[in-house]
């Protein structure tokens, strides 16, 4: 048995293991999926689901400082290596 903090989207923020006033009471198999208070998983219909979006969405906002920015350079490094090797192409 386990008690979930789920918010207003049904996003589950947090997940224990007793009793505590606020959590919803539930029975999810173990072993619970890694990342389940990591908040991109939904708690629906009694389901616990992963929204990928979310996830793409959080995990960006949890990269160190200057990863996306060198995460776009890299990209655009692709594209005119692409350029340059295939004429354009793609």
């Amino acid at each position: 048995m386990f008690y979930l903090k789920v918010d207003s989207e049904n996003i589950i923020r947090d997940c224990i293991e007793y009793p505590y006033d606020g959590y919803v009471q539930v029975d999810l198999p173990t072993p619970l999926p890694m990342g389940i208070n990591a908040g991109y998983y939904r708690y629906q219909n009694g389901n616990v689901t992963l929204d990928e979006a979310l996830k793409a969405e959080v995990d960006k906002q949890n990269n160190p400082p200057g990863y996306n920015e060198l995460e776009n350079r890299i990209d655009l490094m692709q594209k005119a290596l692409d350029d340059v090797i295939l004429g354009g192409a793609l």
